[in-house]
């Protein structure tokens, strides 16, 4: 099936659940085999659920292709909405790709994303938000500006956004994961949030912004390739920054039997940049961080930490 929306046909699905909370729903709404195709007239799918009613409703879609989508918001995605399980799906071409989140104050829901493709959006491929957890299993984010993009929120430090991804390929996006779009300099003073990201063999390839950019994050790197990233400034491979209000009392870092190859900076920190205010907690186990190349200090790892000076190899 193909649908093509229209200005007076676009698709807004509101769900206004009222079971119980204690188990999972899966709702008879759902896509199988559908293309979408928004023919750049703001065609999109949203799902949204009332305040108060059902946590754990989740909406299950399968090979389901949007592409074209485009909205008057700066953050209008194809398909955002609360509790979608993703299977085999395709996102293409549109202002921005997926957006998953889900009203504060609880933790229960969350998405399984299984082999869907996140490509060629203008602006992210996949965005993760405001208490939510995703689960990636082998799927593909190339040619976005961000691949994943999982914002802290200033408002509260109740918002926990946790992201898990296994056997994913980031590709030729301008940064591949990144939590926050500003220079973390000007980002003002916050509650720790507590976000973190946890990635298992996963790939982050080929970006001209730093593969992977992260603010006040919890991280977990394992058994990964993170190679022929780029930055203008610092950090080409990995960038990562923690401020005062930053928790620093369980391990913040932790990054194993993962490589670091042919990254670049213009400024510091080639392979790896740390810059943390006041000191973390982090390990490092059975890694190999092999011909990356920085225009100042450290081509292979740069760390800064606040008033305990520099240190770079």
């Amino acid at each position: 099936t193909r649908v093509y929306p229209t200005e007076e046909n676009q698709l807004h699905l509101t769900l206004n659940f009222a079971g119980p909370t204690d188990t999972t729903h899966y709702v008879g709404l759902g896509f199988v085999n559908v293309i979408l195709d928004g023919a750049e007239l703001g065609g999109g799918v949203t799902c949204t659920a009332n305040y108060g009613f059902a946590y754990k409703n989740k909406i299950r879609t399968e090979q389901l292709s949007m592409q074209h989508c485009k909205g008057e918001a700066d953050e209008f995605a194809a398909l955002s909405g609360y509790g979608f399980d993703l299977y085999e799906c395709s996102f293409t071409e549109n202002q921005n790709g997926v957006q998953v989140y889900w009203p504060p104050y609880t933790d229960r829901l969350y998405s399984d994303i299984y082999d869907c493709k996140f490509n060629n959006n203008t602006g992210f491929g996949l965005k993760v938000s405001k208490e939510f957890r995703a689960y990636l299993t082998d799927c593909e984010f190339i040619g976005n500006t961000v691949g994943l993009y999982m914002p802290f929120d200033i408002i509260s430090s109740l918002y926990r956004t946790k992201v898990q991804a296994r056997g994913c390929d980031f590709i030729n996006n301008r940064t591949g994961i990144s939590n926050f779009m500003e220079n973390p300099a000007d980002i003002p003073i916050i509650p720790d949030p507590n976000n973190s990201l946890d990635l298992d063999l996963c790939l982050i390839q080929g970006h001209t912004e730093s593969g992977i950019r992260l603010y006040n994050t919890l991280l977990s790197i394992s058994r990964s390739e993170i190679i022929q990233n780029t930055s203008p400034l610092d950090g080409g491979g990995l960038y990562f920054y923690t401020s005062k209000t930053f928790d620093t009392t369980s391990e913040i870092i932790r990054i194993s039997s993962t490589t670091f190859d042919k990254n670049h900076s213009s400024k510091n920190g080639g392979g790896l940049y740390f810059n943390s205010e006041h000191g973390t907690s982090n390990v490092f186990v059975r890694n190999t961080i092999t011909e990356n190349t920085a225009d100042l200090c450290g081509g292979g790892l740069y760390v800064r930490m606040g008033d305990y000076g520099e240190h770079s190899d």
